[in-house]
């Protein structure tokens, strides 16, 4: 379980760094995973 918590934070956490860098990013349409995010919004 904290475990799981512990991703989302990261998850927000690199969300919220995107949207710093100019990224338009929603928060429902954040995947699951932070390679899903990687790959999403790599450069």
């Amino acid at each position: 379980m904290k475990r799981q918590v512990f991703i989302k934070l990261r998850e927000e956490n690199y969300v919220a760094s995107l949207r710093l860098e100019g990224f338009d990013v929603r928060s429902d349409a954040v995947p699951l995973t932070l390679e899903a995010l990687r790959s999403k919004y790599a450069r």
